[in-house]
C-alpha cells in the first residue's frame, strides 16, 4: 500500500515573514504546506505490514513551496526558503 492511503491529505498557506537577502528588506510570504493527518482506521484490505506502518504512522506537514520572491518592487529576487526543514511532524 502507498502511504497516501494511510492519510487525508489538505492543502494549506501559512504566512511566514523572510527577509531578502539582496535588498535586506523584510516581507510577509504565503508559503503552501500539504497537512497529511492520519485517517481513524486504517484501510481495507491492509496485510500484517501495512497495519505495523499505519500503527506507527503520525501526523505532518510538507513544504511544497521552496523559493520565493522578493515583495520590493525594485528587487524581486527569487531566493531559496532559509529553513533546513521541509517536513514537521505534528
Amino acid at each position: 500500500m502507498k502511504e497516501q492511503d494511510f492519510f487525508n491529505e489538505k492543502k494549506e498557506f501559512k504566512k511566514t515573514t523572510y527577509t531578502c537577502p539582496k535588498c535586506g528588506q523584510s516581507d510577509a510570504h504565503d508559503i503552501q504546506w500539504i497537512r497529511r493527518e492520519k485517517k481513524s482506521s486504517p484501510p481495507r484490505g491492509a496485510n500484517s505490514e501495512d497495519l505495523a506502518k499505519f500503527r506507527s504512522a503520525q501526523n505532518y506537514i510538507i513544504r511544497i513551496d521552496d523559493k520565493v520572491v522578493c515583495k520590493n518592487n525594485r528587487c524581486r529576487n527569487r531566493f531559496d526558503i532559509p529553513d533546513s526543514k521541509s517536513i514537521y511532524f505534528i
